[in-house]
């Protein structure tokens, strides 16, 4: 998928492709909207798509089995910059939808939406995951993939899917910065198991839950390996310690 970067990751070659991208996203915005202009528009100048489509965001109020029809227009239109339109507040919204639509304007826009998202992420992550935010694509791709806010609960699992099982695939393979997200990898890798032993399920409930469930650790087989590596080293070091204070006593 081609992004819009706005300079925020990727390269000089992609940052250059930004407008371009942009104006094809809002064509495919105008037409998702089916929009029956009166007069023609040269489809190829930004300015002149800007107000009719901002007159057509005021007109529409259709509501489908899968939400509104604004919604999911602006949910594909919006994907590319690495954000979720779907995950905004109301009033987000209300301020996407009043505001014209032009590069400059959404570059400040998604920015500023997706600064939030992070700044509220890092709050509700313990600070021992922090360092998994220096590779923005972490937070782009739990919220544009997972279309998920960050809990307490989810954060473990959405580490494992992006670091350890790498499940974005080669979705950002064109803009992610590789030699980052595997040293982060790596060192996700190293502290999971105390990460789950502190903020995840007990280990012998992850396992039961595994004849059940297929969406457990002990389901994929790299995460496995890792859990029941850290456990038999854990065991060594209790019966290497426990034969210390025997030798002692005797």
């Amino acid at each position: 998928m081609d992004m819009i970067t706005f300079g925020r990751f990727g390269n000089e070659e992609d940052w250059k492709k930004d407008k371009e991208i942009f104006l094809e996203r809002l064509n495919h915005l105008m037409n998702a909207l089916n929009y029956s202009l009166d007069k023609p528009v040269d489809r190829d100048n930004e300015m002149e798509l800007i107000e009719p489509i901002k007159q057509k965001i005021k007109e529409i109020n259709v509501v489908t089995i899968f939400g509104s029809t604004i919604d999911l227009c602006m949910d594909i239109f919006v994907e590319p910059m690495g954000i979720s339109y779907r995950l905004l507040s109301k009033k987000e919204k209300e301020e996407i939808n009043k505001m014209d639509f032009s590069f400059d304007n959404w570059k400040k826009k998604s920015e500023a939406i997706l600064d939030a998202y992070l700044k509220k992420s890092k709050e509700i992550c313990p600070p021992e995951v922090h360092f998994c935010f220096d590779d923005i694509f972490f937070a782009i791709y739990v919220q544009t993939r997972k279309e998920s806010n960050f809990t307490l609960k989810n954060f473990l699992v959405f580490i494992r899917d992006y670091f350890i099982l790498e499940s974005a695939g080669d979705r950002y393979d064109k803009y992610i910065d590789k030699k980052k997200f595997y040293l982060i990898r790596e060192k996700v890798i190293g502290i999971y198991p105390e990460l789950k032993e502190k903020f995840g399920r007990k280990d012998a409930l992850g396992r039961f839950l595994s004849f059940f469930v297929s969406d457990t650790d002990y389901n994929f087989e790299i995460v496995k390996n890792i859990l029941d590596n850290y456990n038999k080293n854990k065991n060594n070091n209790k019966i290497n310690d426990d034969e210390k204070i025997k030798l002692k006593n005797d």
